[in-house]
Formats: structure tokens, C-alpha cells, sequence
């Protein structure tokens, strides 16, 4: 994948990846900045990133800033859309402050990373149920199920199995040497049994 970046500041060094296998790469800070304790504010890194379309430019924080400098970036994860791209678009980076001492950046200190990742649009489509419906409904589900577990009062069932096969749906209960007890709710209904290996 192909980006077009512009540099507003020409000494300012084109951002690189500083491993094969670095997933983002290093954003730099192009002017030196004090954050004050408690505050946040806008570093410039002196850079236009033309994102490609569909996707956007993750800017997060590198795993050094917080330890190494007290700072974190103010927003969690800084997003930069296609079309922030005009003449004066700079990326910046939004730090927050959270020592109780001002913090000095200076130009070149890379305090962040940026990822371009894909973004996904979606289409709404309108709904005409109720979400609470659902929520309804599996009360009303549950209530049954424990009404109809208090109404078996003795075993209903039995049946000959051949190990380690069991019956359909859901078995609740506790396995014993040749001996398996428990409740089937697959078919919607609820049956006490006792089942016996076949051998």
C-alpha cells in the first residue's frame, strides 16, 4: 500500500517503521513543546498524511511514552480520515499531561505511532422491534424452564447407551464410573433419567 505524505517543516524526518515487523510506525515530535501538569496539548509532528481511501490513520500512544515521559495520549486512539489531507491538515498528537512537573518534548522525540488500518461503512437498516423484547422473552424463558424443573419429582426416563455417546441437547449432571445422571433440555422439556453404559 501506497500514502502520500508532505512535509511542512523540510527538516522534519519522514516517519519509518524500526522493525521488520513493526506494526506502526514512529510519529516525531517537529517543534519542541512543554505540557503543562494536569493539561493537555496538541504536539505538531510537521506532517500531511494523505490517508488512502477506506481506510483511516490510527495515531496511538508507544508503549515508552506513559513509563518514560508521563504522558498518554489525551483522546485513547487519534483518528485521522481520508479526507484530512488539505495544505495545512497537520497531524498532531493530542498528550495529556499526567505528572505533577511540566514535560518537555523536543523535535525528534517520537512519543507516538501511527497504523493505517481499514475502515468499514456501514448502511443502517431500521428496525422495528423493541431490544426489550428479547429481554422479555428470555425472562419468560427462563421462568418456564424453572418452573418445569420443579415439577419432576421422581425419574421419567431411562435408556441403554453406548459410551461415551450421550443424548442430544444439553446434559446437566455428573458423571460416575458406568453411570450418568442428569437432565436433557435439548427437546425443550425436562426429563430425569438414568442412563447405563451399554458396555
Amino acid at each position: 500500500m501506497n500514502a502520500r505524505i508532505r512535509r511542512l517543516d523540510p527538516t522534519v524526518a519522514l516517519p519509518v517503521y524500526q522493525t521488520p515487523g513493526a506494526a506502526g510506525f514512529d510519529l516525531a515530535v517537529s517543534v519542541d513543546t512543554v505540557i503543562p501538569p494536569g493539561e493537555v496539548r496538541l504536539v505538531p509532528t510537521g506532517l500531511v498524511i494523505e490517508v488512502p481511501e477506506g481506510h483511516f490513520l490510527g495515531v496511538f500512544a508507544r508503549s515508552s511514552t506513559p513509563l518514560k515521559r508521563g504522558l498518554m495520549v489525551a483522546n485513547g486512539v487519534g483518528v485521522v480520515d481520508p479526507d484530512y489531507s488539505g495544505p495545512t491538515d497537520e497531524v498532531k498528537i493530542e498528550v495529556f499531561n499526567f505528572t505533577t512537573a511540566p514535560v518537555t518534548v523536543r523535535k525528534g522525540d517520537r512519543i507516538a505511532q501511527g497504523i493505517v488500518m481499514p475502515a468499514t461503512r456501514v448502511e443502517w437498516e431500521r428496525s422495528g422491534r423493541d431490544p426489550r423484547d428479547r429481554a422479555r422473552r428470555l425472562r419468560r424463558h427462563r421462568r418456564l424452564n424453572q418452573s418445569s424443573r420443579s415439577s419432576v419429582t421422581s425419574p421419567s426416563c431411562t435408556a441403554r447407551m453406548r459410551m461415551p455417546q450421550q443424548p442430544s441437547g444439553f446434559l446437566v449432571g455428573v458423571n460416575l464410573p458406568w453411570i450418568q445422571y442428569g437432565c436433557d433440555f435439548g427437546a425443550k422439556r425436562v426429563a430425569a433419567g438414568r442412563w447405563r453404559g451399554a458396555g
